[in-house]
């Protein structure tokens, strides 16, 4: 093995810099919602600070007629602003919000009921555990909020290495990672990571069928995308439950497909304010499925008004499907059939090359530091995505491919890992016991000395040994 086949050569090291110059980006972002959030918490807190008897409360929606203290509208309109919650209200709205509450006080003093005040003391605690509740929320996502700045901030920028000055050889060691579904640097790693983990199980199954099918649904704007990803997820486990017979729909044979299992990758894109949630799915059948011929053209079929693609009639079923599921329909053979489209959905059958789609990232963290490009994340994209993919877990498997573990390394890719920096030492003339030097570089500072060093890693090792096995 030279180490030319396993050192980080020039492009690898510069992708890796310019990751860390986009991130600056994001990180501004999140000192922009931090600020946001202190905000936020200093105008509850004054409010957190009193019992929860003394706070202003909105209408008890049990009232009956004879104790009605606010106006339809009003109550409407509170119930409105009220399911927004406080990070995408505006200003303007939290003061409608308090003036609303503060002419429900004041109808409040001008009655006398006892049982009235009674019922109001009684909701006003509620209303006051939820302010309370608020501020403590609050206080826990600034601290959440700041740490995730300040690891992005110092994500791979110092790079642990060991010295062979001899060998000219720089062993990286370790670098801190953010892990941050935003980081550019970490969405890389966390893609080689899920490829390691996902397919040298997929490939036990190298008899079955296996196809790459793409569910979407029409753009959403930024407050229903949280929402639409939810629904996404919960139309999927359906249309997993229909192709392994655990629900059949009576007159169709999609339980009959052969389905053995799939992995479901969420992607994000987006544009200004419009979002496109969509799934990509590796679906595994039996080796006797098929697709079937390609010869439906319908209005997914069209690009630029040309036809770029036909359907199978399978295709146009799971698209029938898929509509209904998404809009909450009842999924039966009648409702099927009355449907003159669905949701735009495809299925291929699955190539190597597909796996990059499968695995890839869930949204562009920055992809370009210039707001006139498509790539470029605002401040708004940003935070609309923070929030909406808050504690969304991005690939699922299920079936056959549910619950895979991470790949242990092979005891022989060790054994050469070992025998390699054993090597380097004695060229070092290393005694037992001794340890090379261990210094820190940027990324930059590594770009500057590849004429003079090779740059190897352990997991390149294995990276160059899995393919020379596979071969």
């Amino acid at each position: 093995m030279d180490f030319k086949d396993i050192q980080l050569d020039f492009k690898y090291l510069n992708d890796v810099a310019t990751a860390i110059e986009f991130n600056e980006h994001i990180v501004d972002y999140y000192a922009v919602l931090l600020a946001e959030l202190v905000e936020n918490k200093r105008q509850v807190a004054p409010a957190a600070e009193q019992p929860s008897t003394a706070l202003e409360a909105p209408p008890p929606p049990d009232f009956e007629d004879d104790f009605v203290l606010a106006t339809p509208e009003q109550v409407a309109e509170f119930r409105v602003l009220q399911s927004m919650g406080y990070e995408r209200r505006s200003t303007k709205q939290d003061e409608r919000l308090k003036q609303i509450l503060q002419d429900y006080e004041n109808r409040i003093d001008r009655r006398e009921h006892y049982e009235q005040k009674k019922m109001l003391l009684a909701h006003r605690g509620r209303y006051g555990q939820a302010v309370h509740k608020m501020d403590f929320d609050l206080n826990k996502e600034q601290k959440v909020v700041f740490r995730k700045a300040e690891s992005m901030g110092t994500c791979n920028k110092r790079w642990y290495l060991d010295v062979y000055e001899k060998s000219g050889v720089l062993d990286f060691k370790k670098t801190n990672l953010c892990k941050d579904k935003f980081c550019n640097n970490c969405k890389r790693v966390m893609q080689a990571t899920r490829m390691d983990r996902f397919i040298p199980e997929i490939d036990k199954f190298r008899d079955a069928k296996k196809i790459h099918l793409v569910l979407t649904s029409p753009n959403v704007e930024r407050h229903n995308l949280k929402e639409n990803i939810k629904q996404q997820f919960n139309a999927f486990a359906k249309l997993i439950g229909y192709l392994k017979a655990k629900k059949p729909i009576k007159g169709l044979d999609i339980h009959k497909w052969g389905y053995m299992g799939a992995v479901r990758s969420l992607e994000v894109t987006y544009k200004g304010d419009s979002y496109h949630p969509h799934l990509h799915v590796l679906l595994m059948f039996e080796d006797d499925f098929d697709i079937g011929p390609k010869t439906v053209v319908n209005a997914f079929s069209k690009k630029f008004g040309d036809v770029k693609r036909k359907f199978s009639e399978r295709e146009i079923l799971v698209q029938k499907i898929w509509y209904l599921l998404m809009n909450n329909e009842r999924v039966n053979k009648k409702n099927i059939d009355s449907l003159q489209r669905g949701y735009s959905c495809m299925m291929d059958e699955f190539r190597d090359g597909d796996y990059h789609e499968l695995f890839k990232y869930m949204t562009k963290g920055n992809g370009s530091p210039h707001p006139d490009t498509d790539a470029y994340m605002t401040y708004d994209n940003f935070k609309t995505l923070y929030y909406a993919l808050l504690s969304v877990r991005q690939i699922q498997g299920y079936g056959v491919l549910f619950g895979i573990q991470e790949v242990e390394i092979d005891d022989r890719f060790d054994e050469v890992y070992a025998d390699m920096v054993s090597w380097l030492r004695q060229q070092e003339g290393l005694q037992d016991g001794e340890n090379p030097e261990t210094v820190w570089k940027t990324v930059r500072g590594l770009i500057d000395d590849i004429g003079e060093y090779r740059v190897i890693s352990r997991k390149r090792v294995y990276k160059y040994l899995r393919q020379l096995y596979h071969e």
